[in-house]
């Protein structure tokens, strides 16, 4: 398979609806729409044994799949021959080739040789000089130069920048979705135990209460990642002095504590020094007791004269009074300002899309807050003027709220963003729903869900089940999103109540595609709980081998550490921290004994083991509102108990 082709499977397969239309698809592919036919054509002679791309008028195309454990076993290892770069021969673009080339000199730390280069990449001397103008051009922006000494291209530059354009080269669509999943799935953390660097961090930022979003997050444990493989690697670390106020002696106290958790914890030594870099990323992406320091003195004045001035321009875009604007401006400025002394740059993952749909809105808050005297000595980035537009967004669209649906918005990004999907849910269902708060994804194991009735989130928590119904959507809230919401909220509480898959047909054809009388166990003996778990495990299809099913439990105790999955006093449903399988299943145990669970659940008598699929969710998407309005109910749960059969179940869960 081409780029191409693996690119458009991933789009249909990821696609929450059953068919996407050809415009919509070749925009995404960045192609015309005789390019997709042509493309389509070509996979589907190909590869028609084990799945075909099918079309139909006025829907649009949707992706059949005959075989589906062969099908997965090939896109698996042709999307990692795709992006190792380790073949040279399937390299098919100039972009790849630069690709290719940042790789060698930044991963394999190769002293490359342009005779050699020329060779590999089967170019031609021409060519390849302009193929090194353009990643000089592109080094250059992060300060960086790309130098030849006795024959041999090397990078020189800092090594913060260094590391800043790894993160941003070669990690950054990572970052963009937060997931425990993304960050196992890369190479750079193969052998490092992720679970426990993420803790480490969590538990230090809680307790010194410092607030990283989940963007900050990602990027700090990579950035850790990073410096770990470097001290392997035998790089040394260059010194970074830091100022000496009060800020950075407190962000270089916590990072210290950081780096004495992780040696005693995971067992790597990392150098003092490395306590400068941690500090450059809690100063300058956190919001928090350390930053606070960093505020100019005059900030409020700042922000009012900005207001006024935006205002005078534009009258009535915004309220002056607006205290939780005012507050996010301030609580941005700290960190913001720190970035531009020390010279780091911040990337937005909403860059792109803000800066097609609001671009005017960019060019206007550049305009007026460039000149001020707080930003007028530095040259500040439009992804950095586009997290300033996310919080004057949220304002233009703070409009009356009104309670309904009580819904917990999830947003990875930050402040700014997640004020934007509230407000733009707020303005849209003002008359059906009420935002109760808005959390990042790694405080969702410690939120109290009893009083949610829905949750919407900008991060696919499709793999990860929550007692709650989860409605995916973007950060902007596009017109598909609206479409699903409105479906889910209805026009009355019962068309709410038999949620997103309203459809009975489908509802049932998806209870059929989980469940199966083989994979719904009665146990009548007392056993302990990880035998229990085993058991279901070996129920489960998917490449069920040995290797298989001891990750597949590692994974399961991973997510119960995260937060406990025993949501009621009869009911838990375990279920791994990454996908594992090929295909989606759902196996149900119930323990006429009961068996014990926690301090809290004694006594769990029904388990649902969800296995989600590694690539797509449709079916137990569709049950997730269904199970979740289940684990609310002890009344059902307790029928079930006294008359459990795969029937009566089918019967009581799609009722």
């Amino acid at each position: 398979m081409n780029k191409r082709e693996i690119k458009l499977l991933n789009c249909l397969l990821t696609s929450q609806r059953e068919y996407m239309n050809g415009s919509e698809l070749a925009e995404q592919l960045a192609i015309s729409e005789k390019t997709l036919r042509k493309i389509i054509k070509d996979f589907n002679d190909c590869f028609y044994h084990m799945a075909e791309i099918q079309s139909l008028q006025g829907k649009g195309y949707r992706l059949l799949i005959q075989d589906e454990q062969v099908f997965y076993e090939v896109l698996q290892k042709e999307q990692t021959l795709a992006t190792s770069f380790e073949d040279v021969t399937r390299i098919e673009e100039e972009e790849d080739r630069k690709h290719y080339i940042f790789y060698q000199l930044f991963f394999q730390e190769r002293s490359l040789v342009t005779n050699d280069l020329m060779e590999e990449l089967y170019i031609s001397q021409s060519s390849l000089s302009k193929l090194l103008t353009s990643i000089r051009e592109k080094l250059a922006t992060y300060r960086l130069s790309l130098e030849k000494y006795s024959g041999k291209l090397v990078v020189l530059g800092d090594e913060r920048d260094q590391r800043r354009f790894m993160i941003d080269y070669f990690l950054s669509k990572q970052i963009e979705q937060f997931s425990l999943q993304h960050l196992t799935d890369l190479s750079l953390f193969n052998q490092l135990d992720v679970k426990e660097l993420y803790d480490i961090v969590l538990e230090v930022s809680w307790e010194e209460q410092i607030y990283l979003s989940d963007y900050s997050l990602m990027n700090l444990l990579i950035h850790l990642a990073l410096a770990i493989k470097r001290l392997k690697d035998g790089h040394r670390l260059e010194i970074l002095r830091l100022d000496s106020n009060e800020a950075q002696k407190k962000a270089e106290a916590v990072s210290q504590k950081i780096i004495k958790q992780i040696k005693g914890r995971v067992g790597i030594a990392l150098p003092p020094e490395e306590a400068s870099y941690i500090a450059l990323h809690l100063l300058g992406k956190g919001s928090s007791a350390v930053a606070q320091s960093l505020y100019p003195v005059d900030v409020d004045k700042v922000i009012e004269m900005a207001l006024k001035s935006l205002n005078k321009e534009f009258p009535g875009l915004l309220s002056l009074n607006d205290e939780i604007l005012q507050k996010g401006l301030k609580e941005h400025f700290g960190p913001l300002l720190f970035r531009l002394k020390n010279g780091i740059q911040l990337t937005n993952p909403l860059y792109e899309q803000l800066s097609r749909d609001y671009s005017e809105l960019i060019m206007i808050t550049k305009k007026t807050f460039q000149d001020l005297p707080l930003f007028k000595k530095y040259s500040v980035s439009d992804h950095e003027w586009s997290y300033i537009v996310l919080h004057l967004l949220a304002a233009m669209e703070r409009k009356q709220k009104q309670p309904f649906v009580k819904v917990l918005v999830v947003c990875a990004t930050g402040i700014g963003s997640a004020q934007v999907l509230k407000n733009r849910l707020e303005s849209r269902f003002s008359n059906r729903m009420r935002i109760v708060d808005c959390i990042s994804f790694h405080e969702m194991s410690q939120y109290p869900l009893e009083k949610i009735d829905l949750i919407i989130s900008s991060i696919d928590l499709t793999g990860t089940f929550f007692p709650k119904p989860v409605i995916h959507v973007s950060v902007l809230l596009n017109e598909n999103d609206i479409i699903c919401l409105e479906e889910y909220l209805g026009s009355s509480k019962q068309s709410r109540d038999s949620a997103c898959a309203n459809n009975r047909i489908v509802l049932h054809q998806a209870f059929e595609h989980c469940f199966s009388p083989k994979k719904f166990l009665i146990i009548q003996h007392q056993l302990k709980k990880e035998d229990v778990i085993k058991k279901m495990i070996a129920c489960l299809a998917s490449d069920n081998h040995l290797e298989f099913q001891e990750e597949m439990l590692r994974q399961i105790h991973l997510r119960d550490e995260m937060g406990t999955v025993a949501f009621s006093r009869y009911l838990a449903i375990p279920h791994p921290a990454r996908s594992l399988s090929h295909h989606e299943e759902i196996v149900v145990a119930i323990c006429t004994e009961g068996i014990y669970w926690d301090d809290e659940h004694p006594d769990i008598k029904l388990l649902f083991l969800i296995s989600p699929s590694k690539w797509k969710n449709q079916q137990i998407r569709h049950l997730s509102q269904p199970i979740a309005h289940f684990v609310q109910d002890e009344e059902a749960q307790r029928k079930l108990l006294e008359n459990p059969t795969l029937n009566y179940f089918k019967k009581i869960l799609l009722r």
